[in-house]
């Protein structure tokens, strides 16, 4: 049994995969590969309560791909954020509406995202409502998309900053019990 074992790990290398900088460059895993290419292109989930410490913040998981390797270190970038469905889904009830959207962003450093938003409201409401509100909290989170680069976006994201300020535009037209940022897509870095 120990021969299996140990034939199984003989000739592979321990590689420490790092976070990009801008998320604190702190090992968030490790893992073995026979070929230091093989890791390129691997994509890394990590839960935001994990990196930063903010028990609050479970929900959130935030995606990275290696992308670089040197000295049996794999760098990453950023891929994407999500948020787990189970959470999502306990703030849709019986009688509220769910208004989905999802929109295409580009970012002031030229990051090109798909993002998607959950908005809840109090109850069942008009398609015309449905749309005033969806194009509201997309208006809202595309023009403060546009002005930052992705890490300041990313972090406003996590920190609720979008939703909170968008949710309380939308008050204005039906009241809002509810308003996330679903998911963050990389769909094209830019060009270094």
């Amino acid at each position: 049994m120990k021969e299996k074992e140990s034939k199984k790990w003989k000739g592979k290398d321990w590689f420490d995969i790092l976070t990009p900088k801008e998320f604190g460059g702190n090992v968030i895993a490790e893992t073995p590969a026979i070929d230091s290419n093989a890791l390129r292109g691997r994509l890394i989930g990590v839960n935001v309560s994990d990196l930063t410490g903010d028990k609050k913040k479970y929900h959130m998981k935030l995606n990275f791909k290696v992308n670089k390797i040197k000295d049996k270190k794999a760098y990453t970038e950023f891929h994407g954020f999500e948020v787990i469905r189970e959470f999502l889904s306990r703030f849709v009830r019986k009688r509220s509406q769910r208004i989905d959207g999802t929109f295409k962003l580009k970012t002031k450093d030229n990051w090109e995202l798909r993002i998607k938003i959950l908005t809840v409201t109090l109850r069942k409401v008009e398609r015309n409502i449905q749309k005033q509100i969806r194009k509201i909290v997309e208006e809202h989170i595309i023009s403060q998309g546009k002005k930052t680069d992705l890490n300041t976006f990313v972090d406003n994201v996590i920190k609720g900053r979008y939703q909170k300020e968008s949710r309380s535009i939308a008050n204005r037209v039906y009241p809002v019990r509810f308003n996330e940022v679903a998911k963050i897509k990389v769909l094209k870095k830019p060009k270094v």
